[in-house]
């Protein structure tokens, strides 16, 4: 498992702790590599906001934090209960939050209505909302405020938002969460360390990256780093020897075309996908 790099951003959030989270004279305080999502998370007292660009790793970092506490869940019946919900389908300002959420417990989880709307009045749920920034643009100042007016003055074992950076810069209001984080891309050496781990099982791809700085750049992204993990997994050099593309979106077209072609011989095969 790849750690991501993060670093502290505030002012991305009215925070009542927000003094004590900047760093004097600075934006942005960097954390330290091996410091978990889930370690941030339990320092900002379960509040947090997930930044970062396209294919960063939000969605990936928010499902192993999921992942952690659900495992928390199950070994005590007392520890909060982890659901991730996509806030893509938010849509109805004049709607409860908390009716939001008990409705896509309903939807998603076949969770009656009632019984989701009781587990949020006992407190029993972790929030974890996904893709703020998928909520139609202009409704978007509508469901920060929606978020803020469900959090305000009550006690909540914790709520966690990812959003593309862009478009969060670009709301006029600001989520009432204890802090912020931003994750970064992958370094050159990250990349090609992950690639060397593997072995034999990428060394086309390792071998690829090395020749092509442009592929080297879009492999910083965690997203693609996987689709080419299992794009290109398992093949000789030989067969990547022509594999450089001029622009960045030939190269994309030609590595989903190569996942997706790979994808289905693995369901041809039966063989397990990841």
């Amino acid at each position: 498992k790849m750690t991501l790099g993060v670093e502290m951003m505030a002012g991305a959030v009215d925070s009542p702790w927000g003094r004590y989270l900047e760093t004097p004279g600075r934006d942005s305080e960097m954390l330290a590599a091996d410091k978990s999502l889930g370690e941030v998370f339990e320092e900002l007292g379960g509040c947090v906001l997930v930044l970062g660009e396209p294919g960063c790793g939000k969605t990936t970092s928010l499902l192993q934090l999921a992942e952690e506490f659900l495992e928390g869940a199950q070994a005590d019946p007392l520890h909060p209960v982890p659901v991730v919900l996509t806030l893509s389908s938010w849509s109805d300002p004049s709607q409860s939050f908390f009716d939001w959420v008990a409705a896509e417990l309903s939807l998603k989880y076949q969770i009656p209505m009632a019984v989701g709307r009781g587990w949020l009045s006992e407190n029993r749920l972790l929030l974890l909302l996904d893709g703020l920034d998928e909520v139609r643009a202009d409704l978007r100042p509508a469901c920060v405020e929606s978020i803020n007016a469900a959090l305000q003055g009550i006690r909540t074992t914790g709520t966690v938002v990812c959003c593309r950076l862009k478009e969060y810069r670009e709301l006029d209001n600001r989520l009432a969460l204890n802090g912020a984080i931003r994750l970064k891309s992958l370094s050159r050496e990250q990349v090609l360390s992950y690639v060397a781990a593997a072995g034999p099982r990428l060394e086309a791809l390792k071998s690829l990256l090395e020749r092509d700085s442009g592929l080297l750049i879009e492999a910083r992204s965690p997203l693609f780093l996987s689709l080419m993990s299992q794009a290109y997994s398992n093949l000789s050099v030989e067969s990547l020897a022509g594999e450089r593309r001029a622009t960045a979106a030939a190269r994309r077209k030609q590595l989903m075309d190569a996942y997706v072609a790979r994808m289905f011989r693995r369901a041809g095969t039966g063989e397990r996908f990841g």
